[in-house]
């Protein structure tokens, strides 16, 4: 009997432990699940929030890209109107923006804050503060969480994007071959861009311009076609398809509008030759602009003859000038401009608008202006702030050619170009400072 007993009372404790530990074995599970899906609630909602945050970089990038693009169009417009174009940028990105600039966000709903220039955000460190050519664009959401036993009823990812003009990647374009003869062409900071062949002879070279001292790395060079010559070996450059041309869209002046006046030019058709007084001229349309002339006052010139620049008396111009060579289909005639050899040292001084239609622009040739440059004086030398934009025209110059860029940005653009016993200096590090509103520039992501 006794031990029957004890084994019932072995049994009994058995079976009470086992009911404990059932006990225990609930309370842990339900523990585990709460705090299982605790955590699978914060990795849902940060995910989410992930999610949430890469969307609103998205519409704050292409808000501030687009509203840099309408400054660079308009560069008297304010923060506030600019706050239209983030606007539109972020509502097609899916996003239900609060109805003015830096309006309250909430659940569902975004603040889209616009600052002209960046540094007017009191929280901006960056380096573009004080730059009036960039926008900088902040966007915030309150994103709720899953689950109602999150730690945390809603998360607020806020996102910045700033944009501005940049300067031009390529400061040489041609849209067809670049021959060099005994002459070289230095660049800071930019590439050069050639539609078919670069034809390289006597020790041609291109290179990057650095200061003394410094390692000259060489600059980027596309070629449509071919390099050709001795000089092809120290050139770095890459087979690409023919550069595209950054003021296609640019309309031009119409045959007989006066760029000084806005209206139609006085008399018949030829226009006149230009007539100095004391060496000077003012804005207007021309037909030939003679060496007797030495001063262009600050304006656009509408030229439908040939700028003469020789026998010692070149035609200077640093007043903020655009000189627009016309094509006449009723004379014909084109305007050009043309350098015989006369035994000097000539060139010309021209420093581009900075303001209007053609800010940046020094040398404007229309497109139904396939005229050639002819450049034969000895050691030309060209003074040059801006651009030259002759894409129809095939620039020839025979004996020398020496570039220089007093303030930092000098691009060329031509149909082709020839240079021959010369020194070229092409540089863009200033163009977007000092043209902030110019065509050739390009809008980027800055920060």
């Amino acid at each position: 009997m006794t031990g029957l007993i004890s084994n019932h009372t072995c049994r009994g404790s058995i079976s009470v432990r086992s009911r404990g530990e059932s006990g225990n074995v609930l309370i842990l599970t339900a523990i585990s699940l709460v705090t299982l899906l605790s955590l699978s609630s914060l990795t849902f909602s940060a995910s989410y929030a992930y999610d949430k945050r890469n969307k609103l970089y998205a519409a704050a990038d292409a808000g501030a890209k687009s509203a840099a693009t309408e400054l660079l169009r308009n560069s008297a417009l304010t923060s506030n109107q600019l706050w239209n174009f983030a606007n539109q940028q972020a509502q097609a990105h899916g996003l239900t923006v609060a109805g003015s600039n830096c309006g309250a966000n909430s659940v569902g709903t975004s603040s889209v804050c616009v600052y002209h220039p960046p540094n007017t955000d009191p929280s901006y460190t960056g380096i573009y503060g004080s730059d009036p050519g960039y926008v900088e664009v902040v966007i915030q959401e309150q994103t709720r969480t899953f689950f109602g036993f999150s730690p945390f009823g809603t998360l607020a990812p806020l996102v910045k994007a700033t944009a501005g003009a940049a300067n031009p990647v390529d400061c040489l374009i041609t849209k067809q071959g670049l021959t060099l003869q005994t002459a070289k062409l230095a660049t800071e900071g930019c590439s050069v861009a050639v539609g078919t062949i670069l034809d390289t002879k006597n020790s041609s070279h291109i290179y990057w311009d650095v200061p003394p001292g410094s390692p000259t790395p060489l600059p980027d060079v596309s070629v449509g076609t071919s390099c050709t010559g001795g000089g092809c070996s120290g050139i770095n450059y890459t087979i690409a398809p023919p550069p595209s041309d950054p003021l296609s869209n640019m309309q031009p002046y119409g045959t007989v509008l006066n760029p000084a006046t806005g209206t139609n030019c006085s008399g018949a058709k030829p226009y006149p030759d230009a007539v100095p007084v004391s060496g000077a001229i003012t804005p207007g349309c021309y037909g030939n602009i003679p060496n007797t002339v030495t001063t262009l006052n600050s304006g656009l010139y509408y030229i439908e003859g040939t700028i003469f620049i020789h026998n010692g008396n070149p035609a200077v111009s640093d007043n903020h000038v655009m000189l627009y060579l016309a094509h006449d289909s009723i004379t014909p005639r084109d305007g050009t401009i043309v350098a015989p050899n006369s035994g000097g040292f000539h060139g010309i001084d021209i420093f581009a608008p900075l303001t209007g239609q053609y800010e940046g622009i020094a040398v404007y040739v229309d497109p139904n202006n396939h005229t050639q440059w002819t450049i034969q004086d000895n050691n030309f030398l060209i003074n040059l702030t801006g651009v030259v934009y002759a894409p129809t025209a095939d620039m020839d110059f025979s004996n020398a050619l020496n570039i220089n860029s007093p303030s930092g940005c000098s691009l060329f653009i031509a149909n082709s170009l020839s240079i021959a016993n010369g020194n070229g200096n092409f540089i863009k590090s200033n163009c977007a400072s000092t043209f902030q509103g110019a065509a050739f520039l390009s809008v980027s992501l800055a920060e």
